[in-house]
């Protein structure tokens, strides 16, 4: 079965912020990896900043969830 991941999101007016984490098993704490930061000027929309994070990766990748906060 492959690895299902979650992609997690900080957009704010002065940083866009995104990483990685594992689904994990129900009582355990996953770990957040490929954190990846920019200044929120860099970007005009968050399909920019999204598609920049997605890019830098190296693998492709099985999203089961996704939390955005803004």
């Amino acid at each position: 079965m492959s690895e299902r991941w979650r992609l997690l999101a900080d957009i704010g007016g002065t940083n866009v912020r995104f990483g990685l984490s594992q689904e994990a098993q129900v009582g355990t704490a996953p770990e957040i990896e490929n954190v990846q930061s920019w200044s929120a000027e860099t970007f005009n929309d968050f399909d920019s900043a999204l598609h920049a994070f997605l890019l830098g990766l190296d693998q492709d990748l099985i999203f089961a969830s996704a939390a955005v906060a803004a």
